[in-house]
């Protein structure tokens, strides 16, 4: 019986041992697992890093690009409305200043054409009387 006893400790010391050489390796497993895992969500934590960085220096670069096109188009629409503005207000303005001109100059032949009449029949009067 005793060395029944003996046999069933050393059974069971060897059962425990064995239970704990495989909660070892389990545990040994889960850990490697655990630091692969880490490894990975590093990596995949570092590309997506680097595509989050590329992918923000297109959108400044883009909107860089639409800064300078934006200020670059008002430049020419703000050129084009000046020009606009003095064909729209200096044509007419010359043209205004043109005719009022060519009006004078008839008034001014006018005035003289009648005040050579007027002459001729104030000096043809004095003869007269």
């Amino acid at each position: 019986m005793i060395q029944r006893q003996l046999v069933e400790e050393r059974h069971q010391k060897t059962q425990q041992k064995e239970f704990l050489r495989r909660d070892w390796e389990t545990t040994l497993k889960l850990k490697e697992q655990q630091h692969q895992f880490e490894r990975e969500h590093m990596k995949l934590n570092q590309e997506e890093t680097k595509k989050l960085m590329n992918d923000n220096a297109k959108r400044e670069i883009e909107r860089e690009f639409r800064y300078k096109q934006f200020f670059s188009d008002y430049d020419k629409a703000m050129f084009e409305r000046m020009k606009q503005h003095v064909n729209h207000v200096g044509s007419p303005e010359g043209a205004k200043k043109q005719k009022m001109h060519d009006w004078i100059q008839q008034n001014e032949v006018s005035y003289n054409q009648n005040q050579k009449v007027l002459d001729d029949r104030m000096r043809d009067w004095r003869k007269t009387v």
